[in-house]
Parts: C-alpha cells; sequence; structure tokens
C-alpha cells in the first residue's frame, strides 16, 4: 500500500506509514458451514458498477463451459451479492450468455451478513479495474477463502500469486476462467490457498494488531 499511495505524492522520497485497513478476524473466520458437495459455489460481495469488472467474471463462468468437463460445470454456481446501477445490464448479459441458471443474483446484503455468505463460497473473485484497497479480498483471505483478483492497485500487495490466490490482468475473463478451473479441480489446492490466505491476514491486515501499530506511530511522531 505503500507503494500505491506514493503515486499521489509529489515528493515521492518522503517516508510513509501505511496502517491497512483492518478487518476483524473474529467475525471474518472459517465458520465451518456445512456445504452442499453437489455445488462448487464461486462469489463476488461488491457494488454492481462499471468499476467493479463484473462483467468479466459473468463472462469467465461462460468461459468455463467451454473447457471444463461437464460434471464438474454443473456444480458451478455464481453468487453476486450486491446492488448497483448495472444490475439489469449484468442480468441481461448473463441471458445472453444462457447461463442465467449459473448466475445468481443476492440482491443488497448487510455488513454483518457477509460473513456467513462468505463461508458459503469455495472460490472468491475480484475482477475489479480500478480498486484502492481491496476490503473484500482481506474479509474473504481472513473466512479462508481463496481469492482470483485483477492486478491493480493494493490488490497486488493483499493478494501473494499462488500464495493466497491469484492475480489476473484487469479485463480478462479468459485469465480469471483458467484459474478457476484450476481451483474447481483441485479441492487440497483451495485448502492450501485458503490457509495461507487467514495467516496472511492474521499478520497484516488484523484490525487489532492495526489499531495497536497506529498508536504506536503516533507516539513516534509526537516525540520527534
Amino acid at each position: 500500500m505503500a507503494e500505491e499511495t506514493k503515486k499521489y505524492l509529489e515528493d515521492k522520497s518522503k517516508e510513509i506509514f501505511i496502517t491497512p485497513f483492518g478487518v476483524d478476524t473474529k467475525k471474518f473466520k472459517n465458520l465451518n458451514i456445512e456445504k452442499n458437495k453437489n455445488e462448487l459455489v464461486i462469489g463476488i460481495v461488491k457494488t454492481l458498477t462499471e468499476n467493479y469488472g463484473i462483467e468479466y467474471l459473468i463472462r469467465a463462468i461462460k468461459e468455463l463451459e467451454n473447457t471444463l468437463d461437464i460434471e464438474n460445470y454443473k456444480k458451478i454456481r455464481l453468487l453476486i451479492y450486491g446492488k448497483g446501477e448495472l444490475k439489469n445490464k449484468l442480468e441481461a448479459l448473463t441471458k445472453e450468455l444462457q447461463i442465467e441458471d449459473k448466475v445468481i443474483f443476492k440482491g443488497y446484503i448487510s455488513n454483518e451478513d457477509v460473513p456467513k455468505a462468505l463461508n458459503e463460497m469455495d472460490i472468491f473473485v475480484v475482477p475489479s479495474i480500478n480498486e484502492s484497497f481491496g476490503v473484500a479480498a482481506v474479509e474473504a483471505m481472513a473466512c479462508e477463502i481463496p481469492v482470483i483478483a485483477s492486478s491493480v492497485g493494493g490488490l497486488k500487495e493483499v493478494i501473494v500469486d499462488k500464495e493466497t490466490g491469484y492475480l489476473v490482468p484487469k479485463k480478462d475473463h479468459k485469465e480469471i476462467a483458467k484459474y478457476l478451473k484450476k481451483l474447481i479441480l483441485d479441492k487440497n489446492l483451495r485448502t492450501s490457498l485458503g490457509e495461507n490466505g487467514r495467516k496472511r491476514v492474521l499478520e497484516n491486515y488484523d484490525w487489532n494488531s492495526n489499531v495497536d501499530y497506529m498508536i504506536k506511530i503516533y507516539r513516534e511522531i509526537v516525540n520527534e
């Protein structure tokens, strides 16, 4: 995040202290919800606007129809949580691609319900065109869900490629589909990336730890 923030400063030589947006890791965690073995749920929690590139995730689901075996493709469901100006356009796209049975628009979700919704998912995708930080990705990682995300903004620092998830070029539905397929076919890989993600969140994005770090920085500045 420090490198991303420096882009907006005139004097890039200045030292920057970054306290990342933390998440409540006691709330966002693996809830051990029993999942339907006959379904594999891909999900996203975002406002339905152009900036978040949800169109490319929908197109990736269609791409899997051509690259994934029939039995595994039958299991796939895409849950889209959120509301916004593109809802009608995105629904029309699913009809155009003839994947209405695969894509479910869940609508608005309260912050309190997000942890449970994330725990229903096997894979989380953040196909953003622009992204300042990537709170949704951190929340999913905290719940031990592997993440596929665009290599933009803060997401490049939040996600460790091939360790906690996968980074892909923005607006590239085929690359999203490529890594979706990889994760769909390998449950052990999903588990491993998910566990690594949780560990990374605990080490870097835990809310309580970040508050302690902020207090430490404030004290150092005051004492200078």
